[in-house]
């Protein structure tokens, strides 16, 4: 799973503060609250990485150029699907 970022834990903490039970701020219950900031570090890590392979994924589609029925990216001759499937498993930091 992915690793979650000072951003991720920021955004996290963030939300967190937000949440109350019953009336009282979660914070209150530091149990509760780091449990919560890890499950919610951990799932926007996920997503971020995941937005950002998805991003690539539409720059990469967007700038490929055709030549005898042929999608190709770049000036090496890689072709769409290669460049695609590259990306699916590059680790993203």
């Amino acid at each position: 799973m992915d690793q979650p970022s000072e951003q991720d834990y920021h955004a996290a903490r963030a939300f967190a503060s937000s949440l109350t039970f019953r009336g009282t701020p979660l914070t209150e219950f530091p149990d509760s609250a780091h449990n919560i900031i890890e499950a919610c570090a951990k799932e926007f890590a996920h997503h971020r990485r995941t937005a950002f392979k998805h991003g690539l994924r539409v720059g990469v589609r967007r700038f490929a150029w055709w030549k005898d029925g042929v999608q190709y990216v770049g000036t090496t001759g890689k072709q769409l699907p290669q460049a695609l499937s590259e990306i699916d498993a590059e680790a993203i930091d």
